[in-house]
């Protein structure tokens, strides 16, 4: 749903605040991330459906398809087992619980419930690449992204008490990228995002981000914790962090960064 943000009155009545309403999705939405005035992204079960604005109308025009995660053994050995009455079990739909976007490179990064975290080619909605939970992705559901003011740094936070840290180190290279063929050759290559580490600030899930424009992090977790990173550019930087005070239970669950230096807003 859209909403009159420059009109305060509409707010007094929920009903009337809504000016306008997207074609309702079969399943349950995660998350949504607006990349711009004409295209905007929304997180569901095992898919993301991309929106694109054509005069006056949106209209749902693309979706980016996730794989399920594989059934572990023991599953598919009782399945096997059981002969041909047995069902293979068809593993794990990830949520996509989070979307951010890298809008220089044209990319859309995601996070879902099994722990990946994966970068999306806006234009062509092809999956460029992915990180697992050993290639720099986590274990378990991903709850937030963000991304620093010059859209080098990729941060990643999960319900592993991990913050992650995907940089963008680009390399000279000898021959052409292996892009697909609706991807522009032009654009940087996925191939260039690498991990750089990570850290575990906190002592429970780290359920929010949020980046100032001068470059601070900030980190809010279910230990009812937030975290401020001054100059998060890289792990080491990450061990030195402002802990603020011991808050009201659930007050670390949003957390918003303003453009100044000393200004932090906790939503609860």
């Amino acid at each position: 749903r859209f909403f009159n943000i420059l009109d305060e009155s509409p707010w007094l009545d929920a009903d009337q605040s809504t000016t306008r309403s997207l074609t309702k999705h079969s399943h349950h939405l995660f998350s949504i991330c607006v990349y711009s005035d004409t295209m905007l992204f929304a997180g569901s079960v095992c898919v993301i459906l991309r929106w694109t604005k054509h005069g006056d109308h949106w209209r749902s025009d693309s979706k980016m398809l996730l794989e399920r995660r594989n059934p572990d053994k023991a599953a598919t050995a009782a399945a096997t087992a059981a002969g041909a009455g047995g069902r293979q079990p068809r593993g794990e739909a990830p949520n996509v619980w989070a979307l951010e976007a890298v809008r220089s490179q044209r990319l859309l990064v995601s996070g879902d419930s099994v722990g990946n975290v994966s970068l999306w080619d806006t234009t062509s909605c092809t999956l460029l690449t992915t990180f697992t939970n050993r290639q720099g992705g986590h274990q378990g559901l991903v709850n937030a992204l963000a991304v620093s003011a010059d859209e080098s740094i990729i941060y990643t936070a999960g319900v592993d008490q991990r913050i992650g840290l995907l940089a963008y180190l680009p390399q000279q290279k000898n021959h052409a990228i292996a892009l697909p063929s609706a991807v522009d050759e032009t654009l940087p290559s996925p191939e260039d995002w690498r991990s750089a580490g990570g850290l575990y600030p906190h002592s429970h899930d780290v359920t929010c981000l949020a980046v100032a424009k001068h470059g601070a992090l900030a980190s809010g977790s279910h230990d009812w914790h937030v975290n401020i990173y001054p100059k998060a550019r890289s792990q080491q930087s990450l061990q030195r962090f402002v802990t603020l005070g011991h808050l009201p239970e659930h007050a670390a669950r949003h957390v918003h960064v303003g453009s100044g230096e000393g200004f932090t807003l906790l939503q609860y």
